[in-house]
């Protein structure tokens, strides 16, 4: 499924009445297109398919991968892959294994690097002393020397436990979240023009690589939240955000992110890339102070709050995009 777009009529005129949100400024009159019959996405490959066909179509166990950083350095345990799809609890999540081991996109740990990480510096000595060899060197020696003694572990204990990522596998969650990317910036530039049907092509061509039906029937898709009501959409649309000393370009390209993020999976980390210039509300905590929160806010918090903007700008952004996005969901009630 999928949000709105308009190919037959320009947008909408005025906004949709409603009482106004004592917290935020007099919004203006754009809206978005209200066309229910052009929300939906292209057909998406079935789950069974893909395990049909032994899972040659990478999409589902890219899927399993994707909470996983490829950058880190220490094993993971199956018990971290996000395989729903292949069946619920352990059972499912060893049969994800498995197959990303027949796939080749994770390895076990070598038996070394497996002694590494189960004991320490001082219990490979105390090994090692049970066997009358030198307790010396670096644990990177010791594993060594323990090794060389003809010391084994219990393969079976530790299995699907000491887990990381092939090149391979690296490389298809990269390509993933590349296009995915790809596909968020290319909807914020078509959203800045008011092509809201452009937006749609962007993420439904991401869907065509990498999206695919759940076993269960759920979509698995970068274009998720076909539930938002349109008027969340309207809000930012309409929001003027006089609360920034930005330019008017500015202030486009953040609207036209938090559609592309609400038509997405919300606004992704990267977000900060699509400026041209760094925001600049001076008193962004202030929203949060003075803010009627429905569950308030801890002073303790608020203070933290104020030392991390004046130490990371990237923090501002990251607070008033919470705020905007706040003030939106109260729209919809």
């Amino acid at each position: 499924m999928g949000l709105f777009s308009s190919l037959a009529s320009s947008f909408m005129e005025g906004w949709r009445s409603g009482q106004q949100s004592q917290q935020a400024p007099a919004r203006s009159t754009q809206t978005v297109p209200h066309d229910f019959n052009l929300i939906y996405p292209a057909p998406l490959l079935r789950f069974d398919e893909i395990s049909a066909r032994g899972h040659d179509d990478p999409r589902a166990l890219v899927y399993a991968l994707s909470w996983l950083d490829p950058k880190r350095k220490r094993p993971f345990d199956c018990e971290e892959l996000n395989a729903l799809d292949f069946g619920s609890g352990k059972d499912g999540k060893k049969k994800a294994c498995q197959i990303l081991l027949e796939r080749g996109l994770i390895c076990n740990l070598p038996p070394d690097r497996v002694l590494a990480e189960i004991y320490t510096v001082q219990e490979l000595k105390g090994l090692l002393r049970q066997r009358g060899l030198p307790v010396s060197g670096s644990k990177p020696v010791l594993v060594d020397r323990l090794m060389g003694s003809g010391f084994k572990i219990s393969g079976r204990s530790y299995r699907y436990k000491f887990l990381e990522l092939t090149e391979s596998g690296v490389g298809k969650i990269e390509e993933s979240r590349s296009d995915e990317k790809r596909a968020f910036f290319m909807a914020v530039s078509a959203l800045k023009e008011r092509d809201y049907p452009g937006a749609i092509s962007a993420y439904r061509s991401f869907d065509s690589r990498w999206g695919f039906v759940h076993a269960s029937g759920k979509n698995h898709t970068i274009f998720a939240h076909y539930d938002v009501p349109f008027s969340q959409f309207d809000f930012i649309a309409g929001y003027p955000m006089r609360e920034l000393q930005n330019s008017d370009d500015f202030k486009a390209t953040l609207r036209a992110c938090l559609i592309a993020g609400l038509m997405g999976k919300g606004c992704p980390h990267y977000v900060g890339e699509a400026f041209q210039e760094p925001i600049r509300c001076p008193h962004v905590v202030d929203l949060y102070k003075y803010g009627r929160f429905d569950d308030g806010v801890d002073p303790a918090v608020i203070d933290a709050m104020q030392e991390n903007v004046e130490s990371d700008n990237s923090y501002v952004l990251q607070y008033y995009i919470s705020r905007v996005m706040y003030l939106s969901r109260q729209a919809r009630k």
